[in-house]
């Protein structure tokens, strides 16, 4: 067999025939399937806007409400999700059936790679190490874009890493590959406009490599497979995605000023440029250390030249993997999900050092500890010992805890609302807070009760995480504020904000949503509280409590009372965005005294001029918004005819 180049002697041993290669990816195939489909199987929720955007749009789409061309995402993946919906009715279980289809394409990817690198470890024990990292794992169980976009991005590389050393004048098959990278390139930007990230570096270590040794002609292929896929990508949006060219120029929605505080809002601070690097580390968890087996070969790798080292199989890799990682530290929205891809390159680069050893037998320890630490991990996450981003694999019973919300509203909507505009107006001003669930779970709850806010135990119970400084720099929607709080946990970063004292979050709790431990955890005054529902869970009960206080102090009031507070020399506008958002609280809970106060405390409010800036960087509160513009109307109104 060929040695590598570059590393150290071999030991000769036969690569995995095509009948073993094809049953082992096989029952890879079918272990990782069936789990999915079991863990998924009971699902009533996702854990965040973008899933439901996704499911959502193929759904409509399916039913015939929408168009494909009414996305506002530039992505190809409701479409990739669609047929599994026509073909087994529309369902949450049956949307992750995709990932299905996406782990065939990761397996695919990963066998070229294999054979391009002469990997001996049979493709299915790297696939099997790649699908059980925390993070791949977690993604699968989430309908994220990042799981199908890993896929791509493998086997973008698979053809990439034969078109680094093509030539104009290769012969036909060896032509092949720039033309299969050229498609993979525009079906990934597509797919997510985050692709071309993974690329970036390793284009520019070959062409560099190309300039050196003056192959002009290997640079004008490179350039033409990248830009031909770029205007081929812009035209299509142009045609048939026209709606989706703003959410390229805010860098996917990232330039909203609320989105800096996902993750590290310091995009120079510690915490920042270190994330990347410690998420990574910790998103392969047991088998991290095993990385440091990847520096044998640069060791013990002989000279040569820059420009061979340039274009070489295992600088392709290295900046495959560390590239994304250095880019994105200077992105302002930063969570694990970003750079699911480079998990690939990572545990190649594990096998390949693995491989380079001298010695048989440390070789096959080595190997087998890395697939046992892999099945730990997995039935770890699997047990609900350890936490890995987006994974979830029960149902939140949303339904049950929606009907006891529902059956308890502290004051009756206004009677001349249709009943899903009454559901939001009453839950706009609902105060909830909920303890004992995983990261994720608490995330899908604090979604699923959209405009409640909703603040979880787990970010209030340590203080010094606390930071008063972001929410009272400029005002926010409260609900986001809070959410981002449980976002972050989701994402490992465990750094809140505190826009209300936790003490008055814990006093003025309309609802309590606990797990049996959460409420041990908890201590509840019986005089304040009293317990309207409760429902059992396979880790225990989920219990339900409604404070005796009968109008509880709004969150959103108690931010916006704070804020003016706080910053008593506001500019005319940003006192305006606060004063608004406090009219429209007590018009949506039906408080017309509360309102009658603000009217005559804020002139200005009565008449019929343009808002300020906006307050909301989502959606979901349109009709919301119409009603208090319609009640600022009718006063304006009734003020001229006085």
């Amino acid at each position: 067999m060929n040695q590598r180049q570059g590393s150290s002697p071999q030991i000769e041993t036969r690569t995995p025939g095509l009948v073993f290669t094809v049953c082992s990816n096989a029952a890879v195939l079918v272990g990782f399937g069936a789990l999915l489909i079991f863990d998924t199987s009971s699902r009533d929720s996702f854990s965040w806007m973008d899933p439901y955007q996704y499911y959502g749009f193929a759904q409509d789409v399916l039913e015939g409400q929408r168009g494909f061309s009414d996305f506002q995402v530039p992505s190809l993946f409701p479409l990739f999700i669609l047929p599994f919906l026509a073909a087994s009715g529309p369902s949450i279980p049956h949307a992750f059936w995709v990932h299905i289809a996406f782990t065939i394409l990761l397996l695919i990817a990963v066998q070229l790679h294999c054979k391009d690198g002469g990997l001996r470890t049979p493709s299915a024990i790297i696939s099997l190490l790649i699908l059980g990292t925390p993070l791949l794992f977690g993604l699968s169980r989430e309908l994220y874009v990042e799981f199908s976009l890993t896929a791509v991005v493998t086997l973008g590389f698979a053809f990439w890493s034969r078109m680094r050393t093509a030539h104009p004048q290769d012969p036909p098959p060896q032509q092949s590959a720039s033309f299969l990278f050229a498609m993979t390139f525009a079906i990934g930007v597509m797919t997510k406009m985050t692709f071309p990230i993974f690329f970036i570096l390793p284009i520019g270590a070959v062409l560099l490599s190309d300039l050196l040794e003056h192959r002009f002609s290997h640079i004008r292929l490179i350039i033409w497979s990248t830009l031909l896929p770029g205007l081929f990508v812009l035209g299509v949006q142009a045609a048939f995605f026209p709606n989706s060219f703003g959410y390229y120029l805010s860098l996917g929605n990232t330039q909203l000023p609320v989105m800096y505080l996902i993750g590290p809002p310091e995009l120079l601070s510690w915490g920042s440029l270190s994330y990347y690097w410690i998420t990574g580390a910790t998103c392969l968890f047991l088998i991290a250390p095993l990385l440091l087996i990847s520096l044998w070969p640069l060791r013990h790798a002989p000279r040569r030249p820059w420009p061979e080292r340039l274009r070489s199989r295992t600088s392709m890799l290295w900046l495959w993997c560390l590239g994304p990682l250095l880019l994105l530290t200077f992105q302002n929205v930063k969570e694990p999900r970003h750079i699911a891809p480079s998990v690939v390159p990572a545990i190649l680069l594990m096998i390949e050092g693995i491989e380079s050893l001298p010695w048989r037998r440390p070789q096959r320890l080595l190997l087998g500890l890395a697939v046992s630490l892999s099945v730990v991990q997995v039935a770890l996450i699997e047990g609900h010992w350890i936490e890995a981003p987006y994974f979830m694999n029960r149902a939140v019973e949303w339904a049950q805890i929606e009907a006891a919300l529902d059956g308890y509203d502290s004051v009756p909507p206004p009677r001349d609302r249709l009943e899903d505009i009454r559901r939001r107006a009453r839950r706009y001003n609902q105060n909830i807070l909920v303890g004992g669930f995983s990261p994720n779970e608490a995330l899908s709850l604090t979604w699923q009760a959209f405009p409640a806010v909703v603040y979880t135990l787990e970010t209030l119970e340590r203080p010094e995480q606390l930071s008063r400084k972001v929410p009272f720099e400029r005002f926010e929607d409260l609900y986001l504020l809070a959410a981002l709080n449980t976002y972050n946990q989701r994402a490992s970063w465990n750094a809140y904000y505190e826009s209300i004292p936790p003490k008055e979050i814990f006093e003025n709790a309309e609802f309590l949503i606990l797990t049996e431990a959460a409420r041990q955890r908890l201590p509840l005054d019986a005089s304040r509280y009293k317990e309207i529902s409760r429902f059992q869970r396979e880790d225990g009960a989920v219990l339900i409590f409604k404070s005796r206080k009968p109008d509880t102090d709004s969150y959103r009031n108690l931010y916006s009372q704070a804020y003016l507070k706080e910053n008593s020399r506001l500019t005319t506008e940003e006192a305006q965005v606060v004063q608004l958002d406090m009219l429209r609280s007590a018009i949506l809970a039906g408080h017309q005294e509360e309102s009658q106060a603000l009217w005559l405390r804020y002139p200005w409010l009565a008449s019929e001029d343009p808002s300020p800036r906006p307050l909301y960087s989502m959606g979901g509160y349109e009709d919301l918004e119409k009603v208090v513009a319609n009640a600022r109307t009718r006063r304006a109104r009734r003020e001229a005819i006085r």
